[in-house]
């Protein structure tokens, strides 16, 4: 019975994750989040707030947990259209903004 639980809550997140992904190209819902979100947190990882959940709100708890398909979305968009990515020596980011905010 469990495992039944289980499946339908991985089932069901798999598909909020589809609908986030549809949605990227046509809504800057998202986008404005993460504007306002680092505004407030300049520096963080999707870890920072692993064990931290009092410092944000349950949509913002959600939100961080699309930050890698959105780095995804990215990457892949990237990779096809070659465009560049700064290395470093734990990883690679890219520059984006929006409205002055990076």
């Amino acid at each position: 019975m469990r495992n039944d639980s289980f499946i339908k809550l991985q089932k069901e997140k798999e598909e909020k994750k589809n609908r986030f992904k549809e949605s990227l190209p046509y809504s800057l819902d998202y986008i404005e989040w993460l504007e306002k979100f680092t505004t407030r947190f300049g520096t963080f990882s999707t870890d920072t707030f692993l064990y931290d959940h009092e410092l944000l709100s349950q949509e913002d708890l959600e939100n961080v947990d699309y930050l890698e398909t959105l780095f995804e979305e990215i990457y892949d968009y990237a990779e096809e259209n070659y465009i560049n990515y700064h290395k470093l020596p734990y990883g690679f980011f890219y520059s984006l903004q929006h409205n002055g905010i990076g």
